[in-house]
């Protein structure tokens, strides 16, 4: 049974485990429970002070039968982390501002672009900033769910002034024949980086594309995901 409080957050009823800076588990196929924008509250202790941490969910979650676990993604940035150490008072809410809930990091948005399989050179995605202010890309999260079936074939992800416009500087040389996801914090290869700043629509430099390279990547199927603030 889950609590529903008056300021707008529910009590889980079973518990958060820890499993990387932006990800916990939880007991059972609990995906329903856990779509995205789900916002989470929880509690840590860090350096003898309890923490209240606020979050929501950035990808749809995972579940493994064995060991029978849901994997939960949520947005993070410099700031908001999870730690690896006991999570306390866990607790979801489907509101979009729950009390003491700021709309993480001020003004956080997600994206998210369905890739494109194609031959090595061709774009798998072209993102453009839809907003009419400059903005700051925290993150480009690739979640590649069916591999794209040559071993050399690979993504290099970046900024650019056109839909066609080659950049490895957030993501350089992921490999497509491979699944699961990755992003430009843990994955970044040679040239990537942390964070990009994209122009207003209609601006210089106001896309993200995704290009295969190396070798063709036919039979490639998955999302990427782009979280961004704007300025």
């Amino acid at each position: 049974m889950q609590d529903l409080y008056t300021d707008g957050w529910r009590r889980y009823s079973g518990n958060f485990f820890y499993v990387s800076a932006s990800s916990f588990k939880v007991t059972g196929d609990e995906r329903s429970k856990f779509p995205v924008g789900t916002r989470i509250r929880f509690t840590q202790v860090s350096s003898g002070a309890t923490v209240t941490k606020y979050f929501s969910v950035a990808i749809a979650p995972t579940y493994s039968s064995s060991p029978d676990e849901t994997t939960v993604t949520v947005v993070t940035n410099s700031t908001a982390t999870i730690a690896n150490s006991d999570i306390a008072s866990p607790c979801l809410s489907y509101e979009s501002v729950p009390q003491g809930y700021t709309g993480f990091a001020g003004d956080m948005k997600v994206a998210k672009v369905a890739l494109t399989a194609g031959n090595a050179n061709a774009f798998a995605f072209a993102w453009q900033n839809p907003e009419s202010s400059k903005i700051l890309v925290t993150r480009v999260l690739i979640d590649r769910t069916t591999a794209g079936g040559t071993g050399s074939s690979v993504l290099n992800v970046g900024p650019g002034a056109t839909a066609t416009t080659a950049s490895d500087t957030l993501i350089d040389g992921l490999d497509l024949n491979a699944t699961g996801i990755a992003d430009n914090i843990s994955n970044i290869g040679t040239n990537g980086l942390s964070t990009a700043k994209l122009d207003e629509n209609g601006g210089t430099t106001d896309y993200i594309t995704g290009q295969i390279l190396a070798a063709n990547a036919a039979s490639l199927v998955g999302n990427a995901y782009i979280f961004y603030i704007t300025v």
